[in-house]
């Protein structure tokens, strides 16, 4: 069954029943960049005159990868990822030759893509689903780009966004477009690009037990070695934050790994509100600290500034509740981020529903973006 939907204005083919979470939703006709921000690509000095441009006077030329169907459970072995490709017609970014291929690059649909304004359409004679019809665990069902009708968008940092809540499409630049691009080529399992804290901590385990087998007839100088070192790690992990010294650009109180355990945003999975997910399809982003910078999808934050895009923005710090905040000092801007810092024992200031729970047990880092309210939970491991 093929069901056609009209959302403000715009068209999208789906076929099958939604049980993805990256099912293309068209709201209002709004097309919301995921990872936009208040600078444009081109240059430092021209970002903020350009902070508004829309996607009519970018050139759209480039590879983009997209999750086109996830399971509902996760099975790494049957997510599908595809590539679109855009080769600009002329030097008006309005007329592209689109071509959307398939997991493996065995099949293709090549269409075109006009630009009118600041909206879209894109035709391409086969369902997204057909291109993979044949491989292993396939369903005839997930997210089909093959008919956009004037849908309004914006693009930014190599990422097209569709949708209030937005399917992304990232540049092959981009470091999430490259661990797309190796799942769409067959180089690497969902689970090899995107680990979850299941896998980790089973791959933990199997290795913790490896080492142990192999180690028996030095059992008493084993136990004491890894007794050592759970300790350390331990005393790591449970170690509080220090907020004078991250204030300062020092996070080595943040030493360790984070994950992210849960996402939140407007109209969050189609339903109207702030909703929460923990859903496994959606927690692909990473956050990762080193001494002196703290790195997000988004932005990364070094001493009193983030670096956005590679521009650098000043940030203030503010305390409230035994929280530390930082959040940009210019509020002008099209995108605004914040990053909050919580210690263990410090409740976050959200409001949580879905089943999702704040786990005041560990240190957690939660990350901000006015697109849509798009939060990201991260709890240290």
């Amino acid at each position: 069954m093929i069901i056609v939907s009209n959302f403000g204005g715009g068209k999208i083919m789906q076929h099958g029943i939604k049980r993805l979470v990256t099912t293309l939703v068209v709201a209002s006709g709004v097309v919301l960049l995921a990872a936009c921000v208040g600078h444009n690509t081109s240059s430092t000095s021209s970002s903020s005159a350009s902070s508004t441009t829309h996607a009519r006077v970018a050139n759209l030329s480039g590879k983009y990868y997209f999750v086109q169907y996830a399971p509902a459970k996760a099975q790494s072995s049957t997510y599908r990822v595809h590539a679109l490709v855009l080769h600009r017609r002329g030097s008006s970014n309005q007329r592209y030759v689109a071509q959307e291929i398939g997991m493996g690059g065995t099949k293709r649909s090549r269409g075109q893509l006009v630009v009118k304004s600041n909206r879209v359409s894109l035709t391409l004679p086969h369902h997204s689903w057909t291109l993979d019809k044949g491989r292993q665990g396939y369903v005839a069902a997930g997210t089909d780009i093959s008919k956009i009708e004037a849908l309004t968008f914006t693009f930014h940092k190599g990422v097209l966004g569709i949708g209030s809540n937005p399917v992304r499409f990232y540049s092959q630049r981009t470091t999430k477009g490259k661990q797309y691009a190796a799942v769409q080529a067959g180089k690497r399992t969902w689970a090899q690009a995107f680990p979850s804290k299941h896998q980790q901590t089973a791959q933990a385990s199997s290795s913790s037990s490896a080492s142990n087998s192999s180690s028996s007839s030095s059992s008493s100088a084993a136990t004491s070695s890894s007794s050592k070192q759970a300790a350390a790690k331990a005393s790591s992990t449970n170690s509080g934050m220090n907020l004078t010294q991250i204030q300062q650009g020092n996070y080595s109180s943040l030493a360790g790994s984070w994950q992210e355990v849960a996402v939140a945003g407007n109209n969050l999975g189609g339903q109207p509100g702030y909703n929460w997910s923990q859903d496994s399809q959606r927690l692909t982003d990473q956050l990762t600290v080193t001494n002196n910078q703290v790195t997000t999808t988004e932005f990364t934050l070094s001493g009193s500034s983030f670096n956005i895009d590679g521009t650098d923005s000043a940030v203030k710090f503010g305390q409230n509740a035994g929280a530390l905040e930082a959040d940009l000092v210019n509020q002008d801007v099209t995108t605004n981020y914040s990053i909050e810092f919580y210690p263990r024992g410090t409740a976050v200031n959200k409001q949580f529903n879905n089943g999702v729970t704040d786990d005041t047990s560990k240190n957690r880092i939660v990350v901000w973006s006015s697109n849509n309210g798009y939060t990201q939970y991260f709890v240290q491991q």
